[in-house]
């Protein structure tokens, strides 16, 4: 029986992505034990104009989804993007999106961003704001 081999050449050509998706680790924020009120979360995100010529007059459109536990199913958090992506060579090529919404008495949180976005697409920084409960509002403590 012979064996075959099929060699492939790396395509380096510019392209646009129609479903991007990036799930982060899980952040409890130093101690699962502890409740944590989530109050909003920030993605500074930008396209380097310098590396991308494709995707002109596409949607540029991403979604944060969350689980505030590691077994249970991503929900809908929010969305961010600029509608259509065009040519942002003049203005500045870094965006910030906040989206408020809380999450009450969680132990941490998980995020998966998503969406439709140019190659050259990046987020250069994820924030979450949010605040630890008393200590007797505990995971596993009795209230």
């Amino acid at each position: 029986m012979a064996n075959t081999c099929t060699a492939y050449k790396w395509n380096n050509d510019r392209a646009y992505s129609f479903n991007f998706s990036f799930t982060t680790k899980y952040y409890n924020f130093s101690d699962v034990t502890i409740l944590k009120n989530i109050y909003k979360i920030s993605v500074n995100w930008g396209v380097d104009e310098g590396k991308n010529t494709s995707g002109i007059g596409m949607p540029l459109l991403g979604w944060i989804d969350y689980r505030t536990h590691q077994n249970e199913a991503f929900l809908p958090y929010g969305s961010f993007g600029a509608g259509t992506y065009t040519n942002y060579a003049n203005s500045d090529p870094q965006t910030t999106s906040v989206i408020e919404k809380q999450l009450k008495s969680v132990p941490g949180i998980q995020l998966k961003i998503s969406g439709m976005f140019p190659n050259a697409f990046t987020i250069n920084d994820i924030s979450i704001e949010y605040r630890s409960l008393r200590t007797d509002k505990s995971v596993g403590r009795p209230s």
